[in-house]
This record gives C-alpha cells, structure tokens and sequence, in this order.
C-alpha cells in the first residue's frame, strides 16, 4: 500500500471517484493534501497522481497528471466520503419532533454544546431549518450525549435565521465545550406548535382570568 500525491492535482474529481470506488453513498467529497491521517502508505504511488472526470470507476482509470516536483508524503492526498452536507440538522434520541441536536460539518454529524446560550430562540430556528413546528419549539437538555465531537458551542441566534449554522457560534480547538464544563447531555429541541404537552389555557372570554 502506498499513498498518491495530492497538491493542485487533487480535486473533488479524484475525490469522488475514490469515495465512489469504495462503494461509499456520499453526499458530499472532501479532498485535502496535507498531511492528515498518520501512518497511512508513506510510499508515493505516483509522482504526479491522477487527473480524473469524476465519471470514471476506478481510480487507476483515471489518466496520470503531469508530474510534479514538489509532491512527497507531506502532501499526499486525503479525501472524506461525506454522507451528508454541511450545515444539515438532525435530532437523536428522541421522538420524531424532538431530540438531540446534531449538525453536519466537514462531511461528519457533530454534537452542539449546552450551556446557558441555547435556547427556545436556537430551539425555533432548529425546528425551522427541518420543516418541522415551531410555534412552541423550546430548548431540552434530557437526550443525552452524542458521542461525536463538538464542534459547536456558544451557539446565539436572533430568531430570523433559516439555518442554525447562520447563527453565531465558536469553534473550540479541543472539541469540547470551550469555557465550560462537559455536560451530561447535549444541546436538543422540542419542535412543538402554539402549546405544549401539560399547557392549560382559558377560552372563550375577553378576561384573562376567566373562561
């Protein structure tokens, strides 16, 4: 096993056709050339490495690109088969309207940090972002933890936004929650409508104390 050099040679074109040589269902691709993954094929296969379609089944159908003087195993060429696309939602551990909130950066589903900035405002625009109600959508912290990284924390939205990624949000180093504790359980979302489960009103009168 060897690895294939990446530099300006390496695109989504080659990426793609790597992912889909692999049989992996892939939404999205993700080339990079820099060192990233230790220990995988030292050895350069080709020099100059491949310049591909995107079409083609395999990866060796792909015709060489034109060598290249600076490609060695600091640049080989890396890819991440992603099976969904950035700034998607989804929620885990709950019932279909509710659960824990998990968001797809870098092709992979990462968790969002609890702390005292989630809200029922970053709950709506959760619930928005998945079509889903959110006349009553309040924060919930009782789905538990995920157990991929954390690549949200400090998430603080003002309500119009139409995707949780559009709000404002750090990105800790350490993938943990940057300047807090680790938390029991991750940021999740009750998408509901006007009321919620328990709720009592009174109708049918113009006296708020009556009816």
């Amino acid at each position: 096993w060897g690895s294939v050099c990446g530099g300006d040679e390496w695109t989504y074109r080659e990426a793609q056709v790597v992912c889909n040589q692999l049989g992996l269902t892939t939404v999205q691709v993700f080339p990079f050339s820099y060192r990233h993954y230790e220990g995988a094929g030292d050895a350069l296969v080709l020099s100059g490495g491949f310049s591909c379609g995107g079409e083609e089944e395999r990866l060796l159908d792909c015709p060489p690109a034109p060598a290249s003087s600076t490609c060695s195993n600091r640049n080989s060429a890396n890819v991440i088969c992603a099976s969904c696309s950035n700034g998607d939602v989804r929620l885990v551990g709950g019932e279909s309207y509710s659960g824990r909130v998990e968001v797809c950066l870098y092709g992979q589903w990462t968790r969002v940090c609890t702390n005292e900035q989630w809200g029922d405002t970053e709950a709506l625009v959760t619930c928005r972002q998945l079509g889903l109600p959110t006349g009553g959508a309040y924060a919930a912290t009782n789905f538990g933890r995920g157990s991929g990284v954390i690549v949200m924390t400090s998430v603080r939205c003002d309500g119009s936004e139409g995707r949780l990624t559009q709000c404002s949000f750090n990105q800790p180093t350490s993938y943990r929650c940057q300047g807090y504790y680790e938390p029991d359980n991750d940021a999740g979302v009750v998408c509901a409508g006007e009321c919620r489960d328990g709720e009592v009103r009174l109708g049918g009168s113009n006296v708020p104390s009556e009816g």
